[in-house]
């Protein structure tokens, strides 16, 4: 009883050490997807910035401005996309995390079912030189028995 009790005890304690890591992790997730998402009005002033210059350089400059400029809003919609999708995959993940907990309380009891079953049966010391030995002497009576039988018929 006590060693049930302790397993389920450790089980409780690793549950809730996988909960509160995975929750620290959300919490990480979320400040940096908001930190990103608070440079937005940085990259719009810019864009209304460089399309200022753009009217006052040459087409070159304006050529090469323009290419660095969607460049970096490319660059910033990916990281966006991105950062979006690492907190979808650990909001996912918290169920497989739930999924395995209980499967491994689920294969826990059943190993537990398993070996309580098999503390019925005792472990016996056999020598097998000395068992073929008896299952030769038996399998010799045996033909003799039927011999016998055969003679008396």
């Amino acid at each position: 009883m006590y060693v049930v009790v302790t397993k389920q005890i450790e089980v409780t304690l690793l549950e809730t050490k996988m909960t509160v890591l995975h929750n620290y992790l959300l919490i990480l997730a979320q400040s940096l997807h908001n930190d990103i998402l608070r440079k937005k009005p940085d990259f719009l002033e810019l864009t209304e910035v460089a399309g200022s210059l753009m009217a006052l350089v040459g087409e070159d400059e304006a050529s090469g401005l323009a290419f660095k400029l969607q460049d970096m809003t490319d660059r910033y919609a990916a990281l966006v996309g991105a950062s979006e999708n690492v907190g979808q995959l650990l909001q996912q993940s918290r169920a497989g995390l739930r999924h395995l907990v209980l499967t491994y309380q689920d294969l826990q009891a059943w190993m537990e079912g398993m070996e309580h079953r098999l503390a019925k049966y005792r472990v016996l010391a056999v020598h097998t030189d000395k068992l073929l030995e008896q299952m030769d002497d038996l399998a010799v009576k045996i033909l003799i028995y039927k011999l016998c039988k055969h003679c008396q018929a």
